[in-house]
């Protein structure tokens, strides 16, 4: 297939055409400034290298690149006395307010606070959890808390998250599963502009 180049003009608003001059002679523009001549060999290798771009553009892409993901949100939290049982582990259902505290410093981090989201009238209550016991974690252990996003429609989010001591030990998985409703808690779309804030965060399972 023959491929032709086109030669495009970009008229400077203000400037004046030069006059045509013959290929080869020296030019000036109506200040007087010195134009580099113009040879016919120039033209020719401008366009086989146009040509060359030109190839490279229209050629069908076989690779697909992945798409770009942030890495988890981590919060840190040290485990209190008040949150241990008399076995000096956490209790279990302390668990869940660790994860709650963790979404509520990932939606801050956004620049979207918990707070300025209910005064808009957006709230996202829990429908399910689903927790995964690996270890105990105890009095005094300084944990960390990964959240991020496994499903993202329009007023359905659920958020993983993992929690890992010091030593990188697995304590806990767990995911929770909200609907976006207003205060009179009838379901309620996300922004557009709030999911994308979100979609980074929207890893796989």
């Amino acid at each position: 297939m023959r491929t032709t180049a086109t030669a495009i003009v970009l008229v400077i608003p203000g400037s004046r055409a030069a006059p045509h001059k013959k290929s080869g002679d020296a030019q000036h523009d109506h200040q007087g400034s010195y134009i580099r001549p113009t040879h016919a060999a120039n033209i020719t290798a401008n366009r086989r290298r146009a040509n060359g771009i030109f190839r490279v553009l229209l050629r069908p892409d076989r690779t697909r690149l992945p798409a770009v993901m942030a890495e988890p949100f981590r919060h840190h939290h040290r485990v209190s006395y008040a949150e241990c049982t008399v076995g000096d582990h956490i209790y279990h259902s302390r668990y869940l307010d660790l994860l709650e505290a963790a979404r509520g410093e990932f939606m801050r981090a956004l620049g979207t606070p918990v707070l300025a989201l209910q005064k808009a009238d957006y709230i996202f209550p829990v429908i399910e959890a689903q927790l995964r016991y690996k270890f105990p974690a105890r009095y005094d252990d300084l944990l960390t808390i990964e959240v991020w996003l496994t499903r993202l429609e329009r007023v359905r989010l659920n958020f993983g998250h993992r929690i890992l001591n010091a030593n990188g030990k697995l304590i806990l998985e767990a995911e929770t599963f909200h609907c976006c409703t207003g205060r009179d808690e009838k379901p309620k779309r996300l922004t557009p502009e709030f999911v994308e804030t979100l979609r980074p965060y929207l890893l796989p399972v």
